[in-house]
């Protein structure tokens, strides 16, 4: 350190007798390295003596299970300021090991042991790394001697009350934990709340224990008072929907039991809706008369008119572009228009809807749509006009039926054969789904039963009956898996020749929806040419798991299957897997998957893009 300072010295005493430009460039490095050396050389010292000697302790307990050992680790969290700048504080290490047993023997008291103890010790492991090693002896655990655990009032007569108490997490014999006890007793009040008996309160909770006898005893009991119902409903604010309308949002009707499961379910309603910024529910049990409580609604309504562009892929249609519009509040009244184009690459698509809302339920409404569709594959080409009217009601919780009549008129070529389909089809549907995201969904399913017909003669050129099914079901698989599998079904019933039915009534496989690494609707049953002209039926299958490695991305492997086919004989399944990219966006997935065909000789991989999560 010394030297180097001399030679720094040297070069600067010299520096003002030399020519700078004289100056080799070899010299000149050289003088500017050592003077840099000589600056941060002190501090280099010192930062390396300063982590060779970081100090550092580590806490370990053992005797213990995982959810105890979960509490008492909380309990005995190290202090933050016990190694400060790399030292370890010796002072305060001591107070704290000398309040260690103290403080786990409170921490595993709510789990039923009132006598544990013990044995501290602090090991050197090195020089500069300390463990503070706790074992612990739980002794023995208190036992529940009695449990006098009653409902009393008007509730005690509710089965689902009932079913709650003969439940409760302790019996006489158990260990008396507290956390059980403490679960159970929210449980059983929580229940009883739900039914609508709001002035539940417990008269007497207390839990006696006798350490020395190592048991206790638990007296509780709750006292339920009567049973309230739903009275009538104010609204305030949106004054451009009229009351009528607003009403299909809630969930209850005036005189049904007064339950939170309603009024969450109602809060639900309005925001699922997409016309309000902000909805507050207030029930005034305050001015309740003969158990009805009235409810205050206040709502604050977002412009009905809307207007949205996207931009997105798919192997359907090839590159997209969307254009959206829609009213919510046609004429003031709850009507929705809305319009719907697509351009893409592949396939291109215009439509108009009318939504006629009824009274009845927020599901219940009559639509009247109409719109055309061009659509160019490996296998066919088509263009379709189509119009069509639909009755949409409630069948429970995001459960919908629907009936329909819809008229289709298709041109379309397969492979040179051109014809013109005339058809009036008539169908329903049953649709559910239940997504804790619906834009990226991690948990949930949906299912799509459907079946459809028309009779040649009755403004059809064909006659027949398909049945068509179709599920998506999401599972975590703890905290960083997750399971999608997803299932495509459907079967025809025809009286005319295959060949007059139109391709939108003909089942393919391949592409992003069905089997990955092939094209989209390029594989089928084929003409004595070898050309893929599609199936009377069809049955496909997938099955993908995901890997969280960050919130907003993950990888996938996947495997799908699938067949279109004229009959039982000749199914011929193809299959493809392959690997996948996942990047969660608030418009949904962008999902990059790279797949293999299975049933081909060649080495081919298929990129497949798509952006946002189609069902």
């Amino acid at each position: 350190m010394e030297k180097a300072s001399q030679i720094s010295i040297f070069i600067l005493k010299n520096h003002s007798k030399t020519n700078f430009f004289s100056i080799s460039p070899f010299s000149l490095v050289l003088r500017c390295s050592l003077r840099i050396l000589y600056l941060v050389m002190p501090f280099l010292v010192a930062s390396s003596i300063s982590i060779s000697h970081a100090e550092t302790l580590d806490l370990r307990i053992t005797g213990l299970n995982e959810a105890m050992l979960q509490n008492a680790e909380a309990t005995l969290d190290l202090p933050p300021g016990l190694v400060r700048d790399g030292v370890l504080n010796r002072r305060w290490l001591d107070h704290y090991r000398k309040q260690i047993p103290k403080r786990l023997a409170s921490a595993l008291e709510p789990f039923g042991f009132y006598h544990a103890t013990a044995k501290v010790e602090l090991r050197q492991n090195s020089p500069d790394h300390y463990l503070l090693l706790v074992e612990v002896d739980q002794g023995p655990p208190v036992i529940l001697r009695a449990a006098d655990i009653t409902v009393d009032g008007p509730a005690a007569t509710e089965t689902e009350v009932m079913e709650k108490l003969s439940r409760f997490p302790l019996k006489v014999g158990d260990v008396l934990r507290q956390d059980y006890y403490d679960t159970g007793k929210r449980e059983l009040r929580d229940t009883t709340l739900g039914l609508g008996y709001l002035t539940a309160e417990y008269s007497s909770h207390q839990i006696l224990i006798y350490p020395e006898d190592n048991i206790g005893d638990i007296d509780l009991e709750l006292v339920s008072g009567p049973q309230f119902h739903f009275g009538q409903t104010l609204f305030s604010g949106a004054d451009d929907y009229p009351t009528s309308f607003l009403r299909r949002f809630l969930a209850y009707r005036p005189g049904q039991t007064f339950t939170e499961a309603k009024q969450r379910q109602t809060r639900a309603n309005f925001q699922k809706s997409g016309r309000f910024q902000n909805y507050q529910l207030i029930p005034r049990t305050d001015i309740a008369e003969d158990g009805h409580v009235p409810v205050e609604i206040h709502l604050e309504s977002l412009p009905p008119k809307r207007f949205r562009t996207g931009i997105g892929y798919g192997d359907n249609s090839g590159p997209r572009l969307t254009v959206n519009f829609e009213h919510l509040n046609v004429f003031s009244r709850g009507h929705e228009f809305r319009s719907d184009m697509t351009l893409g690459q592949k396939s291109q698509s215009a439509q108009v809807k009318y939504i006629f809302p009824q009274e009845r339920h927020i599901d219940d409404a009559f639509a009247l749509s109409a719109g055309l569709q061009h659509e160019k594959t490996a296998s066919y080409e088509s263009e379709s006009l189509f119009s069509e009217g639909e009755q949409l009601f409630s069948l429970g919780e995001n459960r919908v039926g629907s009936v329909y009549l819809r008229f289709q008129q298709e041109r379309h070529d397969i492979y040179h054969d051109e014809e013109v389909s005339h058809l009036l089809l008539a169908g329903a549907r049953l649709v559910e789904r239940s997504f804790q995201d619906p834009v990226n969904p991690r948990r949930g399913y949906h299912y799509r039963l459907e079946m459809r017909g028309c009779a040649e003669g009755l403004l059809s050129d064909i006659s027949l009956l398909q049945m068509l099914a179709s599920s998506h079901v999401f599972r975590p698989l703890g905290k960083k898996f997750f399971l999608l599998f997803r299932f495509d079904g459907g079967y025809t019933i025809k009286e005319s020749p295959f060949d007059e039915l139109p391709p939108s009534l003909r089942f393919f496989v391949g592409g992003d929806n069905s089997v990955r690494g092939y094209a989209h609707k390029s594989e089928g049953p084929r003409d004595a040419d070898g050309n893929v002209i599609g199936g009377e039926g069809l049955l496909a299958a997938s099955l993908e798991l995901e890997r969280e490695i960050h919130k907003h991305w993950g990888v996938a492997a996947f495997y799908d299957i699938g067949s279109a086919f004229n009959s039982a004989r000749d199914m011929d399944f193809i299959s493809g897997a392959g690997v996948g990219l996942r990047i969660y966006t608030p418009i949904g997935p962008i999902k990059i998957d790279l797949a293999h065909p299975l049933e081909k000789d060649s080495r081919s991989l298929r990129l497949h893009l798509g952006i946002g999560f189609e069902l």
